[in-house]
């Protein structure tokens, strides 16, 4: 399926703010059947900028949590060390069992 570089901002702007495949299916105007369809093919350009839209906003997050960590925020710093404990633990089992 082809997406304008509208659409494909829109597509990652929406999925960084947590909207659903049906939202993003409504808000886009376009079947939602189709889109799982599409999104369910993890090579997809769908797949890939939806993926990509959540990842930016989580870097977003996390690179705000490290500055407030830095900065003597205690709470961030809790939490930044609680993120960091279990991405290397994902890591782990990536590494063992894959993906």
């Amino acid at each position: 399926m082809e997406f304008t570089p509208e659409q494909i901002e829109i597509i990652e702007n929406l999925a960084g703010i947590n909207y659903t495949i049906r939202q993003l299916a409504m808000y886009l105007d376009l079947s939602e059947t189709l889109l799982y369809t599409e999104y369910a093919d993890k090579d997809s350009t769908l797949a890939y900028h939806y993926d990509r839209g959540k990842l930016i906003a989580s870097a977003d997050i996390d690179m705000s949590l490290l500055k407030d960590a830095k900065n003597g925020n205690l709470t961030a710093a809790a939490m930044f060390k609680k993120s960091e404990k279990a991405t290397r633990i994902n890591n782990l089992k990536n590494e063992l069992f894959g993906n």
